[in-house]
């Protein structure tokens, strides 16, 4: 289906986005505890790269500026230690919805997300298809509030399609989204998401947070 939407109206900005959650043990006095990290990766595609090889129809470039061109497309953080990997896939197409919806060009915009989190995939179409943003922060665990962002950045592009692609099946981009994911799980400083996801919640008076401290 994706591939023949964009035969008939071509996408004009494609995403491939992940989640993760590792629980690296740390020595606490005499014994190992478990101490999760949790983060986001989002993969929109290498810039532009190379130079036009005169008569060839070809372009040429080198290693360095390969990985450069590879590196500007891959972004993400750090997310609190105690959210799931579900929390975790929900706020990577969030985070890169805002990105979108926030551009100058917003309605213009026709995007394609891919993500291997199947079940985030089916609430964010449920919520989508609800038809309004009332009544989802009753959700079960508290995903309400980022799925209300996510509709409500989806509303404000001419068009979202997203797709599902099986988790390390060989799909390039996917692979990539969660290479930045996995590196951001080194970030020193944890991204403030909850202002983020805050800033797209409309419905619900005030929005609580608890960081727990260990």
């Amino acid at each position: 289906m994706p591939r023949a939407a964009h035969r008939a109206r071509p996408f004009t900005h494609l995403a491939a986005t992940d989640g993760g959650r590792d629980t690296p043990n740390k020595w606490v006095g005499d014994r190992f505890v478990p101490r999760p990290v949790v983060s986001y990766g989002v993969y929109e595609g290498p810039a532009r790269f190379g130079r036009p090889v005169e008569g060839s129809g070809q372009l040429e470039s080198g290693d360095d500026e390969l990985r450069l061109a590879f590196g500007q497309g891959l972004w993400g953080g750090r997310l609190p230690d105690d959210w799931q990997v579900i929390d975790a896939e929900m706020y990577a197409v969030l985070a890169y919805l805002r990105k979108m919806a926030t551009s100058e060009d917003a309605a213009d915009r026709r995007c394609l997300v891919l993500s291997d989190c199947k079940p985030a995939l089916q609430q964010i179409e449920a919520a989508y298809r609800k038809g309004s943003l009332e009544g989802l922060r009753e959700w079960d665990r508290g995903v309400g509030t980022q799925l209300e962002g996510i509709c409500r950045y989806r509303a404000q592009l001419e068009s979202v399609t997203f797709l599902w692609v099986p988790s390390h099946a060989g799909c390039a981009s996917n692979a990539y989204a969660d290479a930045a994911a996995t590196a951001y799980m080194g970030a020193s400083e944890i991204e403030d998401a909850t202002a983020v996801i805050r800033e797209a919640v409309r419905t619900r008076p005030c929005l609580y947070t608890d960081r727990r401290r260990t």
